[in-house]
């Protein structure tokens, strides 16, 4: 019986599959100030130093020197998964995860060197920290005569991913342009977690779990910009992270008092790079007059391996000057998951959520600068099994509010 009351504990601890950000979803941060706030449907304009990041053959279309930031971007966010705890009483307890950060985002300078377009810039598209601590009351154990009388969980998760490097782009004709992007890829995640369990006839546990990794790579971005009529272009992009270092450790120590069994302690250490997938994004963008601009992209992720499905995403937006120097951009995207749906009677699937986003800025236009303001809403529902080597399955709700805050200056 305690052989098996140890096992789970440590199925606990390891529970909330470790769902790195950029590892299921793709759209975790914006991007700049204004093709973030189109909903990233940016591929086809590219016209500023994001479209490094979006699509570096726009950035032949970028007149003069441009010097862009968005440094400054709030996020304040919840996920909660509904029900997974039982209390002796019948009641159900929600686990709930919360964050708020302040993180960077964007910056980029564009020049010409002759001919081309090169631009140096610095992109983090995923900067996640999930913070939880709660304390729950007469939760079932596997003891039916001894429940838990107080179990507190303190979770604290960072993810933090950074794309720095250089583009270059080329005007091939007056319809056509190329650019490339070589961006250096690092990632750091450190995943802390606590665990006392106290059980009504005085025995306790108390377990720390402790995750980290740290990787390298290379994301080059290649990318084409087609304008086959007047007021209209077409954009394609494709792209890959190639993780060639990536060290991995996991530790886990549990410590009862008052039951049979002493300090346990465990290490594991890998050292495989993680399997990403390729990306292919096509973009329409129209521009019916010089107030109005509309942008559509679809984003192609197929499966990195046979644990994952395609995913495609999609995303929409509109800018609109409403006079010469103040401009509204709104945007609509999908972030959808690429874990394939979870299946009844089944154990230890990853968590499925799948989110949608909406965002909204306004920008102010002097002659040699730009400041643009903005705010985003993620929203979501999936399913999850958080007690690992159980087959019940969680419903989960995600909510995120994003601000920021980004300026362009050109010289």
């Amino acid at each position: 019986m305690l052989k098996f009351f140890n096992l789970l504990l440590i199925l606990i601890f390891s529970c909330f599959f470790i769902s790195y950000g950029d590892e299921f979803h793709y759209k975790n941060i914006p991007i700049g100030g204004r093709g973030g706030y189109m909903g990233g449907a940016y591929t086809a304009v590219s016209d500023d130093p994001s479209g490094c990041f979006y699509n570096p053959a726009g950035i032949v279309y970028k007149v003069g020197r441009s010097l862009s930031l968005s440094g400054n971007i709030y996020t304040i966010s919840e996920k909660r998964y509904i029900g997974p705890l039982k209390g002796t009483d019948g009641s159900r307890y929600d686990w709930v995860l919360e964050s708020s950060k302040l993180s960077p985002s964007f910056f980029g300078i564009v020049d010409e060197i002759g001919n081309l377009k090169v631009c140096f810039s610095y992109a983090v598209p995923d900067y996640i920290f999930r913070d939880q601590h709660q304390i729950f009351y007469n939760v079932r154990s596997i003891f039916p005569d001894n429940p838990i009388s107080v179990y507190i969980i303190d979770i604290y998760d960072v993810d933090n991913t950074y794309l720095v490097g250089p583009s270059v782009a080329y005007e091939v004709s007056e319809r056509l342009s190329v650019g490339l992007t070589l961006y250096l890829h690092y990632r750091s995640v450190d995943i802390l977690r606590n665990h006392l369990l106290v059980f009504s006839k005085g025995e306790s546990v108390q377990a720390n779990y402790r995750e980290s990794l740290e990787e390298y790579g290379i994301k080059p971005i290649i990318g084409f910009m087609f304008t086959p009529f007047e007021k209209f272009s077409v954009g394609l992009k494709a792209s890959k992270n190639f993780i060639f270092y990536s060290d991995k450790f996991i530790q886990g120590m549990m410590s009862p008092i008052g039951l049979t069994g002493g300090l346990s302690y465990s290490y594991t250490s890998d050292r495989e790079p993680r399997k990403t997938p390729y990306e292919y994004t096509v973009g329409f963008a129209w521009f019916p007059s010089s107030s109005l601009l509309l942008s559509v992209d679809i984003d192609y992720f197929p499966r990195p391996s046979s644990e994952y499905i395609d995913v495609y995403n999609f995303s929409a937006g509109s800018e609109i000057y409403i006079r010469d120097d103040i401009a509204l951009r709104l945007g609509a995207y999908t972030d959808f998951s690429n874990v394939p749906p979870l299946k009844e009677n089944q154990v230890d699937q990853r968590e499925k959520l799948d989110i949608y986003g909406l965002s909204a800025s306004i920008s102010y236009f002097t002659f040699s600068s730009e400041i643009t303001v903005g705010v985003g809403y993620q929203f979501g529902t999936g399913k999850a099994q958080v007690i690992a080597g159980s087959t019940e399955i969680q419903d989960i709700s995600y909510k995120n509010i994003i601000l920021s805050l980004s300026t362009v200056y050109n010289y």
